[in-house]
């Protein structure tokens, strides 16, 4: 067992096996890939993960509820809901993205959305995507709660 300090330099509280020594904790903007002067669009952002997320970001992250900004945005993060349809969605958003840029989809993990009575299912979100040529290559818990699957286009229909 050893003592570590943490990245600003203090003593870390209690002491830390030689196992866990190396292992730290991401920070959620980084996990997202969000960096300093994205701009980030939210759509149908709710509740702790929405609140979550807009605490992790850099201050000088640029942040929209719209996808009309003159500006593609570098990442969307985007809550699904199980009336609208997410394969037009996701359509709209990989045109709206940049080249290189992501979208993050947030939804309950299973046994939330069961509590909560909401039928999503991460199998059709994925689905939903992987039609209009995005591919899913990431996965990164948001809250307790909710979770995130980031898609990104396909790089032979990058321009």
């Amino acid at each position: 067992m050893h003592q570590s300090r943490d990245i600003k330099g203090g003593l870390l509280t209690g002491l830390q096996s030689d196992l866990g020594a190396g292992l730290r904790t991401v920070p959620l903007a980084r996990k997202l890939g969000i960096k300093e002067d994205h701009l980030v669009v939210i759509l149908n952002g709710k509740g702790d993960a929405l609140e979550k997320v807009l605490q992790a970001m850099p201050p000088s992250v640029r942040v929209s509820s719209q996808l009309s900004s003159p500006d593609s945005p570098d990442i969307v993060l985007y809550w699904p809901q199980p009336e609208e349809d997410m394969e037009a969605t996701f359509q709209r958003l990989r045109k709206a993205i940049k080249p290189n840029g992501s979208i993050w989809a947030i939804i309950p993990k299973k046994a939330v959305a069961k509590r909560r009575g909401i039928e999503l299912d991460w199998n059709e979100v994925v689905a939903a995507a992987l039609r209009t040529g995005l591919v899913d290559n990431k996965d990164a818990t948001i809250t307790s709660e909710e979770y995130g699957t980031r898609f990104v286009i396909r790089l032979k229909y990058r321009t």
